[in-house]
C-alpha cells in the first residue's frame, strides 16, 4: 500500500506534491484566502457561480411626458464568452396627469445588439379622474446569453396616456456575470 508518514511534528511548508484531502483541517489546512486576488485562468468555477456584479445607483431625478423609451440608467459589462447575465433594475417612480389611464413604462433594452429585454407597464385605471397621481416601484430582471463578450445595457422609461413620470434617486441597475 501507500506509505505512511506521521507528520504531526513536523514544521515547515507543506510540499508542492500534497494536496487537499480529509486529513488536513483544522490550523494545518491549507487555509483561507483573505486578502489578494484569486482570480486565474485555471479556476473553472460551478455553473451558476457568479463571476462579477456591477452595481449602478442613480443620484438623480428625471421626469418625461414623452410616450417614447428614454434613457435613464446605463452600464457596460465585459465577461466571457458563454456566460450569462442576470440583469435586474429596480426603479422608483411617480405619475402626474394625463388621461384616467395614465401610467408609465420601464424596460431593459441591449443597446449591443439594438433588442428589447424586458418591458413592464403599470397603469392607473381610474375612468374619468385625471387628477390622480400615483407613484411606487418597479422591478425588472431578465438572464440572457449573450453573443460576444460585452454587452451595454440601459434602463429606460417613458409616460402613457399624456401623464408625466418622475423617476428617482436610489434607483439601481444591476448586472451580474453568471457561470454557464
Amino acid at each position: 500500500g501507500t506509505p505512511v508518514i506521521n507528520l504531526g511534528s513536523a514544521t515547515g511548508a507543506i510540499p508542492a506534491g500534497v494536496t487537499g484531502g480529509a486529513g488536513l483541517t483544522g490550523s494545518t489546512s491549507l487555509g483561507t484566502v483573505t486578502a489578494g486576488d484569486i482570480s486565474h485562468a485555471d479556476i473553472v468555477y460551478p455553473a451558476g457561480h457568479i463571476v462579477q456584479v456591477r452595481d449602478i445607483v442613480t443620484g438623480v431625478d428625471e421626469n418625461t411626458s414623452s410616450s417614447s423609451p428614454e434613457d435613464f440608467m446605463e452600464d457596460t459589462i465585459t465577461f466571457t464568452a458563454g456566460n450569462e447575465i442576470l440583469t435586474i433594475a429596480n426603479v422608483g417612480y411617480f405619475v402626474v396627469s394625463g388621461g384616467a389611464d395614465k401610467g408609465m413604462a420601464a424596460r431593459l433594452y441591449d443597446e449591443t445588439n439594438d433588442a428589447e429585454l424586458f418591458t413592464r407597464t403599470m397603469y392607473l385605471n381610474i375612468p374619468s379622474d385625471t387628477s390622480n397621481e400615483f407613484g411606487g416601484e418597479q422591478t425588472l430582471m431578465n438572464k440572457t446569453a449573450f453573443a460576444g463578450t460585452s454587452v451595454q445595457i440601459k434602463l429606460q422609461y417613458r409616460a402613457t396616456s399624456g401623464g408625466t413620470v418622475y423617476v428617482g434617486i436610489n434607483s439601481h441597475l444591476i448586472l451580474m456575470e453568471i457561470q454557464a
